[in-house]
């Protein structure tokens, strides 16, 4: 009460219209003037410290995002090099059944004294098989070829095992990458053969559409689908690492009966 009391008699003395001292006049203007400088130091603080603050927290986001890019670009190389085992798999156990087979049959039926037509025919299968794995290691032309007429010829050898409803719309020319093409055409063969394996289907519907606003795959079979639409199993892990790799988009989706996806990749 008497701190109040005081500064209540303090105002009313520098306030009152009456003639002060001069030394009061000027002890009132240095305690503005301290008054002043606290409040600006005040504010400055303030201001400096919502700036450190602003700093540090995108410096933080910063870290946060190279982490994850990192994580990212991670994830990327194992999915490869995964792939990579995957397809030298896939490739060995095809050349042993396609050609080390039939070469072996050869052998054992050359002194049983075969017919020249027999060993031609050995032979053009062991010729045949040999082109096809070449191919799918490396499709030939991949440069000179356009995409569509790759993914057309890739799916009809399909046609053997599936009824195929093969469409392509195409709008505008081309101008993808060698690198590009290649992991198409590999998620396409992927596709096929998740269906081969699992899918017990007989129908495949393939619809492509190339317009200049990018590539549009449409992927569907009438076989027995997935649980659920998550990415679990390898081989569609797999296709999604591919198409991540590429900067495109994967859509799945489960129908009461079948799978079905969707690619889009934007120019």
């Amino acid at each position: 009460m008497e701190f109040l009391f005081n500064f209540s008699h303090y105002l009313l003395r520098i306030t009152d219209p009456a003639p002060v001292a001069l030394w009061e006049k000027q002890e009132t203007l240095a305690l503005w003037f301290i008054a002043i400088i606290i409040f600006v130091g005040l504010l400055l603080s303030v201001s400096l410290f919502v700036i450190y603050k602003g700093i540090q927290s995108k410096f933080q986001q910063k870290l946060r995002d190279q982490r994850i890019k990192h994580e990212h670009e991670v994830d990327l190389r194992e999915a490869t090099l995964f792939n990579q085992e995957k397809e030298r798999k896939r490739f060995a156990q095809d050349l042993h059944d396609a050609i080390i087979g039939k070469l072996t049959i050869l052998r054992i039926s050359i002194p049983l004294g075969i017919s020249q037509e027999q060993m031609d025919s050995y032979l053009q299968d062991c010729i045949d098989s040999s082109r096809q794995l070449s191919h799918d290691l490396y499709p030939p032309l991949l440069n000179e070829t356009e995409l569509t007429d790759q993914l057309c010829s890739q799916i009809n050898r399909y046609k053997l095992q599936f009824n195929i409803a093969l469409t392509h719309d195409k709008r505008c020319a081309e101008d993808f990458h060698s690198a590009v093409k290649l992991h198409i055409l590999r998620i396409v063969q992927e596709l096929c053969t998740n269906t081969i394996k699992h899918a017990h289907a007989t129908q495949i519907d393939f619809h492509l559409r190339l317009t200049s606003n990018g590539l549009c795959i449409k992927y569907s079979d009438n076989g027995l689908g997935m649980k659920d639409n998550s990415i679990k199993g390898i081989g569609l892990k797999s296709i999604h690492d591919r198409i991540l790799q590429i900067g495109g988009l994967l859509k799945i989706r489960n129908v009461n009966k079948g799978f079905s996806c969707l690619i889009v990749l934007k120019k």
